[in-house]
Order: structure tokens, then C-alpha cells, then sequence
């Protein structure tokens, strides 16, 4: 015999219907009446947070307020980096990432004040002559912001920098400031020339400095940048071809690359030379550490790094160069190209060739193909 069924709700009911059971409740007594906020929750859920959010927006504006006050104002931020207590390293360091911010401040790299302040001071290190490291370091700094502006108010004491600062570093520095310099004032709408009795003279005699690779290396490149204004002092063109033929290849690769710029055919073999592989692996096997801490994995990133940097460097000059001449002038240009493109795959020391830089060399090699003849 089979037993009784379970209702199709799923529970069993064994009690007579109305027996035993509670009355149904109704249905206003399942919840809670409903009842309009007080003020005090009112209160709580919105008046409250909406004066933290205040006061934390107050106190970010005060705060960006006292910033922006200190940027406008050059003897403040000089002032701080004059002395020798510690804190003054932090300070030059904030100034330079201030003067990379533009979008935050807009208006620091056309300060002509907070320039002219930077290069007063940098006189006044320069003269001191200190050795010490931390001394070097700060004028090592402050020759960097000074070539971060966009007027020439430092242009003086960066001169004085190159010319006659104690140490190797500070001069080196000097003369890349220099160009940076140029580079934003060319940028300028409209564009301005860097201009200064001394430069020219200055740059063709550290051209020709034989005791200093790297800085006859960053003389070339500023000369390349001061080539390139309008009504330029024709000596840095001829330093330039001069320097195609320098023993050091960094020196011979930033003048070959900043005469390609101009359209100037002269640099073609130099750059051909730049899309050597063999002839990049023996200039940069030569490269020195950054610092006595080096690796030989970070070593090998230095030298991959560079030779990466030279073979872009060569291809923006061939394209440079194709812009301005007909493919019976490219000719060993484009064969260098089609070297580099079929070894670059088997390279593997110090490190494989990045696929993307093996791409753009293929897209330069579409282009010189399809340049007409003149």
C-alpha cells in the first residue's frame, strides 16, 4: 500500500484544516510602518560626508595654491637651493620635474625671472669651483633646468658653464643644456634663433677637443640643433663635415644624423655606416659603465639600448635624406638598409634586435623603393 502523497508545496499538513494554526497576519504587519526621515538622518547621510568632501578639496586647493605661489615666485625656489644643507637636492630635483610638468605649469619655462635667478647662481657655484660631489651634482642640476626654458636669460652662465666650470661633467652638461635650449626656443611659434658672441666660437673649439670623445659627441649634437635655425652661423655646418670624419663614432653619428637633417648628402656614407651591425658592435663594445655598481646583464642593457638608439637614429636620417633626393642618390643607402634587414634576425648578442625596430626598417626600405627618380 502506498502512503499518501505530499502536497505540491513540499510540506506535510497533518493537522485538520483550522486547527492548531495562527490566524494569517495582515499584510501592513509583515513590515515596519513607514515613517519620513529625521534631520538628524538627514543629516548623517548627506550634510556630513558633503563637508569632509569640502574639507578635503579645500585643503588640496590650499595646498596646490602655496605650490603655484612658490613657482611664480624665482627667489623662493632659488633660495632653497642656495646653502649646503641636504634638503636642497630635493628642492632642485622638484624644480626640474616642475619645469617637465608644462601642463601644470604652464608659465615656469617662460619665466624669465626664475631663469635669470638659476644662472646667478649657477655663476655664482662656477666660481666657487668646488670639487666636492655634492657640489658638482647641484651645479650638474641646475645647468640642466637652465636648458629647460624657453627664454635665453641662462644662456650666459651656461656659456661660462661649458667654457671654464672645474669639472668634465658640469661642462658636458653645459653643452647639452645648450642645445636643449635651442631646440625649445626653434619651437617657439614664431621661432627663435639662440644667439651669443661666444657660442659659436665656443662649440668649434670643444669640436676639436681630442682629449674628450663625449663631449666632442654632444658638441656635434648641439652643433646639429644650431645648424638647423634660420640665417645659422655658417661655422657649425663645416664643424659638422669635419666631424664625419672623427675617430670616436658617437661624434661622426651626431653630426652625420644632423646633416642628414638638412637634406646634406655628405652624411650618407657615415649613415650607411650607422646600419652596419658589425661596425654598431665594435662602438658600442667600447661603452663604458654608467657606474662602478654595473652588471653584466645591465651592462649588456646599456650596449643593446644603444645600438638600438643608433640604428633609429639612422633610419630618421635616411628618411630625412629620401625627402630631399631622387633613388639614384639613395642608392647605397637603401642597400645598406637591405643588409641590416637580413641580419638583424641572426642577432642575438648583447641582446636580440626588437622586432618593431626590424618593421620600421622594412618601412623604410618600402619608401626608399618607391621614391622617384629626379
Amino acid at each position: 500500500m502506498t502512503g499518501p502523497s505530499l502536497p505540491s508545496g513540499g510540506s506535510r499538513d497533518e493537522s485538520p484544516a483550522g486547527e492548531g494554526r495562527p490566524a494569517p497576519l495582515a499584510s501592513d504587519a509583515l513590515l515596519p510602518p513607514v515613517e519620513p526621515p529625521s534631520g538628524k538622518f538627514l543629516l548623517q547621510l548627506f550634510v556630513i560626508p558633503a563637508v569632509i568632501v569640502a574639507v578635503v578639496v579645500g585643503v588640496w586647493l590650499l595646498i596646490n595654491t602655496v605650490v603655484n605661489r612658490g613657482a611664480r615666485d624665482p627667489q623662493t625656489l632659488v633660495r632653497a637651493l642656495r646653502g649646503s644643507h641636504q634638503a636642497r637636492f630635493q628642492k632642485a630635483m622638484e624644480l626640474a620635474d616642475m619645469l617637465r610638468m608644462e601642463q601644470q605649469y604652464p608659465q615656469l619655462k617662460d619665466n624669465a625671472e626664475l631663469a635669470q635667478a638659476l644662472a646667478e647662481l649657477l655663476d655664482e657655484m662656477r666660481e666657487r669651483g668646488e670639487t666636492a660631489e655634492s657640489a658638482v651634482t647641484m651645479r650638474w642640476i641646475v645647468c640642466g633646468a637652465l636648458g629647460q626654458f624657453r627664454v635665453d636669460a641662462g644662456i650666459d652662465a651656461l656659456v661660462r658653464a661649458a667654457q671654464s666650470d672645474p669639472e668634465r661633467d658640469v661642462r658636458r652638461k653645459a653643452v647639452t643644456s645648450i642645445a636643449t635650449l635651442a631646440q625649445n626656443l626653434s619651437e617657439k611659434s614664431p621661432p627663435q634663433a639662440l644667439q651669443h658672441p661666444q657660442l659659436a666660437d665656443l662649440l668649434v673649439r670643444l669640436a676639436n677637443q681630442p682629449e674628450d670623445d663625449v663631449l666632442r659627441s654632444e658638441t656635434a649634437f648641439a652643433l646639429g640643433v644650431l645648424a638647423a635655425a634660420p640665417e645659422a652661423d655658417a661655422r657649425y655646418d663645416a664643424e659638422l663635415e669635419g666631424m664625419l670624419e672623427d675617430l670616436y663614432p658617437d661624434a661622426r653619428y651626431n653630426a652625420a644624423a644632423a646633416l642628414a637633417r638638412q637634406g646634406d648628402l655628405r652624411a650618407a656614407p657615415t649613415v650607411a655606416e650607422m646600419l652596419d651591425l658589425q661596425a654598431i658592435a665594435a662602438s658600442v663594445q667600447g661603452e663604458r659603465p654608467f657606474n662602478d655598481q654595473v652588471t653584466p646583464e645591465s651592462l649588456a642593457r646599456q650596449r643593446s639600448e644603444k645600438r638600438d638608439l643608433i640604428v633609429v637614429n639612422a633610419l630618421k636620417a635616411v628618411d630625412a635624406l629620401r625627402q630631399r633626393h631622387g633613388a639614384e642618390q639613395l642608392g647605397a643607402l637603401s642597400e645598406a638598409v637591405r643588409q641590416f634587414l637580413a641580419a638583424a634576425p641572426a642577432v642575438v648578442e648583447p641582446a636580440p634586435i626588437p622586432q618593431s625596430l626590424i618593421a620600421a626598417a622594412e618601412q623604410v626600405q618600402a619608401r626608399l623603393e618607391a621614391a622617384p627618380s629626379t
